[in-house]
């Protein structure tokens, strides 16, 4: 996801992995998102942004059995976060 401030032009990308709480990650996923995401910055091919952060969406039982990948990302936004401001997306949480 690739964000605009127009006054500027600079570009600031987000790079979401969303894990459900059955989910796992593969092997050496978590610890390449942050390279990947750097080999990005100033493409043509992926918006010439100029900064991003990793960010990871989960619920929070996901992070804690998972805390040494989780670790690995910038942010890290619960399921339960999400659905204190949308309602509808609580069932996500334990499927």
């Amino acid at each position: 996801m690739v964000f605009e401030v127009m006054a500027s032009g600079n570009r600031f990308a987000l790079h979401v992995e969303n894990k459900r709480d059955n989910y796992k990650f593969n092997p050496g996923q978590a610890a390449a998102y942050a390279p990947r995401a750097r080999h990005m910055l100033h493409q043509a091919d992926y918006l010439s942004h100029s900064d991003f952060q990793t960010v990871l969406l989960a619920p929070r039982a996901f992070r804690d059995r998972h805390a040494v990948e989780s670790a690995l990302f910038d942010v890290f936004v619960s399921y339960e976060e999400v659905a204190s401001f949308l309602p509808a997306f609580a069932h996500q949480i334990s499927n």
